[in-house]
């Protein structure tokens, strides 16, 4: 799982992105958060070779 946000908005706890239980979920997935576009591609490669 990746999760991207790319605008400025906060999701409410602070600190994060988005809500707490998508950062669990995320984390708990083994998947990893990116802010960028940049940071997105390279993720989406490196889970595409796995």
């Amino acid at each position: 799982m990746i999760a991207y946000r790319g605008d400025l908005r906060q999701g409410g706890e602070e600190g994060l992105r988005y809500n707490l239980m998508i950062g669990a979920a995320v984390r708990r997935s083994g998947g990893e958060e990116v802010g960028d576009l940049a940071s997105l591609a390279a993720a989406l490669r490196r889970h595409a070779r796995q």
